[in-house]
């Protein structure tokens, strides 16, 4: 089923919710297994993780690596 993912979810924000922190990082680590790429495993990191912050490349800052790349091969 395709609700899958979500459901693990919602198991680890209950099981976090209710003071189970351990159930909680069990299902999580189960979603980061199944479903690693998944928005619901993300949010599920940010349950048990609460520091994290996602790391996002402007557009500058990727066209200023890739040109440096492209700068290496040439030397």
């Amino acid at each position: 089923t395709i609700f899958v993912e979500e459901a693990l979810y919602r198991l680890v924000e209950l099981h976090y919710k209710i003071g189970l922190v351990s159930e909680a990082e069990k299902y999580a680590a189960l979603l980061g297994y199944n479903y690693q790429s998944s928005l619901w495993y993300e949010a599920s990191y940010k349950i048990l993780n609460k520091d994290y912050i996602k790391k996002t490349i402007t557009s500058k800052e990727e066209k200023e690596t890739i040109l440096k790349k492209f700068k290496k091969i040439f030397q």
